[in-house]
């Protein structure tokens, strides 16, 4: 693509949308990574969530340089949903967007090759009007590329050719995802004007990225994830009972019920029945559901006893 006579301004543009917080040894690397793409038609936005760790202050002295960067700061515990709907509407209204740019929800603690925009722009040419998201990897497999679901009473879902070897011949070209996750995802502009911004009241940090994706689904578009596009995954830096991978404590099963920063929040979970299952399925989701992050909980626990 970099190789093309066309010049930038007439390329697609991505917006490459990424919240820190407090992780000035990974959000710094990040930008690093970002800014030596091949793909040159880019803008990234960093919303900072009102770090104290001088992540802030380093970004902004970044910023300088390159015209390419754009720091927003929030007043605070805005966490995930705040700030990719803040980074949304600041595009939305700041910048003269076209049909067929996009904007690609980044976590900062993922690291990708230097034609990874060039590879979402292929993609899209093949996929458009489509989610598309990156194949989330760690420790050379496949690790939860999202998830489709198979029962909504039940709270039966799948994680199509998770723990798979990325090496694996049987991993199709592209997997079709209901609820996508943040780690890279990318959504056409005309994409977001139809299903509106992310849902940060009710979902102001976990299950977000899933309900948006679904929204998209919803409103008649696929949503892949690329094999293509590798995402190198940091799964132990995550929140309370996030990841099979971090080790947790048996009396932190209860409280994770009601911390705002863990997966199995009870709130945030009849917050996603409410957006996104049917309505006569919504109250039966969400009593599979918290049992199964009691019963996922306590296998975790167990895991490193």
């Amino acid at each position: 693509m970099n190789n093309m006579s066309v010049a930038a301004s007439e390329l697609p543009k991505i917006f490459v949308a990424v919240a820190v917080y407090n992780r000035i040894n990974t959000s710094l690397p990040f930008v690093q990574r970002i800014m030596k793409q091949s793909y040159d038609n880019f803008q990234l936005i960093i919303v900072d969530d009102l770090s104290n760790d001088g992540t802030y202050e380093q970004l902004v002295q970044l910023a300088k340089d390159s015209d390419k960067l754009m720091i927003i700061r929030t007043g605070g515990n805005e966490w995930w949903g705040g700030c990719m709907f803040l980074a949304v509407r600041y595009i939305l209204d700041n910048f003269h967007t076209s049909d067929s740019d996009s904007i690609l929800f980044m976590n900062d603690d993922v690291e990708f090759e230097i034609d990874m925009l060039e590879r979402f722009i292929k993609a899209q040419s093949q996929w458009p009007d489509s989610v598309l998201a990156g194949l989330p990897i760690s420790e050379g497999r496949i690790h939860g590329p999202g998830s489709n679901m198979l029962c909504w009473p039940l709270a039966l879902t799948s994680r199509p050719h998770s723990g798979k070897l990325v090496s694996d011949k049987s991993v199709p070209e592209v997997i079709p995802i209901q609820f996508q996750f943040g780690h890279g995802t990318l959504y056409p502009i005309k994409i977001l004007k139809k299903i509106g911004n992310i849902a940060k009241e009710k979902l102001p940090h976990y299950h977000g990225d899933g309900e948006f994706s679904y929204r998209a689904v919803r409103a008649g578009h696929k949503s892949l994830v690329i094999r293509d596009i590798a995402l190198y995954c940091d799964t132990k830096s995550t929140g309370r009972f996030n990841s099979m991978n971090s080790s947790q404590r048996f009396s932190d099963i209860f409280p994770s019920l009601f911390e705002f920063k863990s997966i199995n929040n009870i709130k945030h979970r009849w917050h996603f029945a409410q957006l996104s299952a049917p309505l006569i399925w919504r109250i039966p989701y969400f009593c599979s559901q918290t049992i199964k992050s009691i019963l996922r909980s306590v296998y975790i626990v167990a895991k490193y006893k």
